[in-house]
């Protein structure tokens, strides 16, 4: 809706719509009411969390296929604990895949 060629129509207008808002607003009002009058009971609520062990995950050296060149590679169990450390997933590409992807990734990017 534009706006009218006269003041007067305009000024209608703005009342419409401050009518409007003023009966959307009252529609999400919330009222809180407080007596002032504590409860006599107390409510006592007890969590009872189950100990848990520490997951203890034994590392070892396995071969990962690469996804670009089907070769295979090794994962040592030292970065695998390192991966876990860093909550990352395991490795796709071998080391030469990965490189050259790096650098063709470098070479095509623009700043």
């Amino acid at each position: 809706m534009g706006w009218a060629k006269y003041h007067e129509d305009n000024v209608e207008i703005m009342n419409e719509r401050k009518a409007a808002m003023q009966s959307y607003r009252k529609e999400t009002e919330i009222k809180i009411v407080c007596t002032g009058i504590l409860p006599i009971t107390n409510i006592i609520v007890e969590i009872k969390e189950q100990p848990t062990a520490p997951r203890r995950i034994e590392y070892q050296d396995r071969y990962i296929v690469c996804k670009d060149c089907g070769r295979k590679f090794l994962f040592p169990a030292k970065m695998q604990k390192y991966f876990d450390k860093m909550d990352w997933d395991d490795p796709k590409r071998c080391k030469c895949c990965r490189s050259y992807r790096n650098t063709r990734y470098l070479m095509c990017s623009y700043y």
